[in-house]
C-alpha cells in the first residue's frame, strides 16, 4: 500500500475547435482548511467525484470511489479521505448523518530514495452533476464570438435541476443571448445526484460558469475536472491532455472542517 498524505487546494482546460468549457461549480465557501501538506508534484493522476456518507459527528464514515481509480491506490485514497471531518449537520436543533460528493485529484507522488505515494487534492463538494449533453457553440458567431457566463441553478430532491438563469455574462460578439440559450437549453436535459440529509434528498444550490472559445488554442486556460458522456466530443478529448469541466454549491449543508494530513487532525477552529 501506498503512503497516504492528504492536501487541500480548489480549482481545476479543454482544447477544442468550438470549446465550451464548463466550471460545476458547487463550493459552498472557500476552502476553509487553515493547514495543509505541501503538494509534490505529481507522477500521475487522477480526477474523480467521490460519494462520501458523514455521520452526526461529522466525520466520514463510508468513501465510494469510481471504477477509475486504479485498485492499488484505492485503499490508501480512502484512508486518507476517511481522516476529512465535516461539521455536524443539524436538523432542528438535532446532529444527524448525510451525503455529499467531493471533487478531488487522486496523485501518485515520488518521494525521497526513490520512494512514491498517493496524495489526495480536496477541490470541493456538494451535489454530483451528470451533463448529458454539452451546449452548442452558435456557428453563426464563429467569426467574433467568445466569452464566459455565470448561471445559477438549483438541484432538486430528485435530481432535476431548475430555476436556471445567467446572471452574468461576457461575450466579444454583440450576440451574447445565443451563447445564454445555448447553455440554459444544455443544462435543462441535465440530472444529477442530489446530497442527502438524515437519509432524505435535499435542494442544493449550484453554480455553473461556462466559457465558449473559438480554436484549438482558443485561451480556455482554466483547469476543470472531466464532464462525462460527452460522446460526440471524443475525438476533441482525445487530442488534449486537458480535462474537460468541474462542479461547485452554493449553500450545501455538509461544510468541511478539518483534514488530516499524517495522521494529525487540522481544526480550522471555526
Amino acid at each position: 500500500m501506498f503512503p497516504a498524505i492528504a492536501i487541500v487546494k480548489a480549482g481545476m482546460c479543454m482544447k477544442g475547435k468550438f470549446a465550451v468549457v464548463l466550471l460545476i461549480a458547487t463550493l459552498s465557501t472557500p476552502c476553509p482548511f487553515q493547514r495543509v501538506s505541501a503538494e509534490q508534484p505529481a507522477a500521475r493522476e487522477w480526477r474523480a467525484e467521490v460519494a462520501l456518507d458523514v455521520d452526526q459527528a461529522g466525520q466520514v464514515v463510508a468513501v465510494e470511489l469510481p471504477d477509475t481509480i486504479p485498485d492499488v491506490l484505492a485503499t490508501s485514497a480512502r484512508e486518507v479521505i476517511s481522516r476529512w471531518r465535516f461539521k455536524p449537520v443539524l436538523v432542528d436543533g438535532h446532529a444527524v448523518s448525510a451525503r455529499t460528493y467531493a471533487r478531488v485529484k487522486v496523485q501518485v507522488v515520488k518521494r525521497e530514495a526513490g520512494t512514491f505515494g498517493v496524495q489526495v487534492v480536496y477541490s470541493s463538494n456538494g451535489p454530483r452533476v451528470k451533463p448529458s449533453v454539452t451546449p452548442y457553440y452558435p456557428l453563426r458567431e464563429t467569426n467574433h464570438g467568445e466569452g464566459s457566463l455565470l448561471m445559477e441553478a438549483t438541484v432538486k430532491p430528485d435530481g432535476r435541476i431548475e430555476d436556471i438563469k445567467v446572471v452574468e455574462s461576457h461575450f466579444s460578439g454583440p450576440r451574447k443571448g445565443l451563447f445564454s440559450r445555448s447553455a440554459e437549453q444544455a443544462v435543462k436535459q441535465w440530472q444529477a445526484d442530489p446530497e442527502y440529509v438524515d437519509g432524505r434528498p435535499v435542494a442544493t444550490r449550484i453554480q455553473l460558469p461556462m466559457k465558449f472559445c473559438l480554436g484549438r488554442d482558443g485561451g480556455c486556460k482554466e483547469r476543470v475536472q472531466p464532464l462525462k458522456l460527452l460522446r460526440h466530443a471524443e475525438t476533441d478529448l482525445a487530442l488534449s491532455s486537458q480535462p474537460l469541466g468541474e462542479a461547485v454549491a452554493l449553500d450545501s449543508p455538509l461544510q468541511p472542517s478539518a483534514i488530516s494530513a499524517d495522521g494529525q487532525p487540522l481544526s480550522t477552529g471555526n
